[in-house]
């Protein structure tokens, strides 16, 4: 079936189906990106690269201070507040090897950075 419309036909369910369909046969992954098509559209996702490797996925750790800053990668926490039994903001903070405080990713926030001893 073709998928273009021809003027005064119908817009009928199965009409803009084809259309949907005729677009994400259309989509192409760049470099680094794979495609997977489902039942009700594509996903696109990033490849893992060989030098950091994302297959494995990611850890976050729920924390009720925030622990010394990482060596061997990055990592992430989700440091509790005092409702459940931390002392930190309930939000998600990242720390590298060579950083001296914790970063807050998702808001501002009135606390340090710095890791407990």
């Amino acid at each position: 079936m073709p998928d273009r419309i021809r003027p005064g036909q119908p817009l009928t369910a199965d009409v803009l189906n084809r259309v949907v369909d005729a677009v994400l046969d259309r989509i192409r992954a760049g470099a680094g990106m794979s495609l997977t098509r489902t039942q009700g559209g594509v996903v696109i996702s990033a490849l893992a690269t060989h030098s950091a490797p994302l297959s494995r996925g990611i850890t976050i750790d729920r924390v009720s201070t925030l622990p010394p800053i990482p060596t061997t990668g990055p990592r992430i926490v989700w440091w509790l507040d005092s409702s459940q039994g931390g002392t930190g903001d309930n939000q998600l903070w990242a720390a590298c090897p060579g950083q001296s405080e914790w970063t807050p990713l998702q808001n501002w926030t009135w606390l340090s950075g710095e890791p407990s001893s």
